[in-house]
């Protein structure tokens, strides 16, 4: 079992103690939130990183074994998430703000 199945069988046991002040658990608990196609894509773009598989699983172990041997992984994964926390933030309140507006186009009218 190499060290992606490891945190990824403790997370899906719900062994979440097991993260708890681990460096490389913590790893990877932020690349499995940048685990959807797009994200990944993304983040490998910022900081021009290339995986040479295609599946989107295959792509978060590579990229995890990738930031394993990365000083700055961590660094790296917190600047993106909260650039692409705050970028989903300012989408929902976008999308909120027209769903309470009914007479505007595009309203989900409440």
């Amino acid at each position: 079992m190499n060290t992606f199945e490891k945190w990824d069988k403790e997370f899906r046991d719900q062994n979440l103690y097991a993260f708890n002040n681990n460096p490389t658990a913590l790893l990877w608990l932020k690349v499995r939130a940048i685990c959807r196609a797009r994200q990944i894509k993304q983040f490998c773009k910022a900081y021009d990183i290339t995986l040479s598989t295609s599946k989107v699983a295959d792509r978060n172990i590579e990229l995890f074994d990738i930031l394993l041997h990365r000083e700055d992984s961590v660094s790296m994964l917190d600047r993106f998430l909260q650039e692409v926390n705050h970028e989903w933030y300012t989408e929902s309140r976008r999308d909120a703000f027209w769903c309470r507006k009914p007479d505007l186009p595009h309203s989900c009218g409440f």
